[in-house]
């Protein structure tokens, strides 16, 4: 089991709940520039929402390495979710409309 956290400086956190014992440090990245506001899990990917407007995903098993960032929108995203079975990626915004996002497969 896996632990990920987000951070009000753009960092996501990454700990390992199987490494027991040797205290390792989380595997960390920083895909936004301002708060994280949501992470969702599809498969080994973290998709991340964040303040600056900003779609992240990250790969889990490759030290949350960038696998792309979006443009940024307008407005804050506030929420993500994975819909249509994995091919959708639907963010909240802070003033109410909802972002679509296609994710490939």
């Amino acid at each position: 089991a896996c632990l990920a956290v987000g951070d009000d400086d753009g960092r996501v956190r990454l700990w390992d709940a199987r490494l027991r014992g040797d205290r390792r440090p989380p595997v960390e990245s920083q895909p936004h520039e301002d708060y994280v506001s949501d992470i969702a899990v599809e498969g080994t990917t973290l998709l991340t929402t964040g303040a600056d407007g900003r779609l992240a995903a990250l790969d889990a098993r490759s030290n949350l390495k960038p696998l792309g960032v979006s443009e940024p929108q307008d407005d804050e995203l506030l929420a993500v979710a994975v819909l249509k079975g994995g091919r959708k990626v639907i963010c909240g915004t802070a003033t109410g409309p909802l972002v679509v996002y296609n994710w490939g497969r």
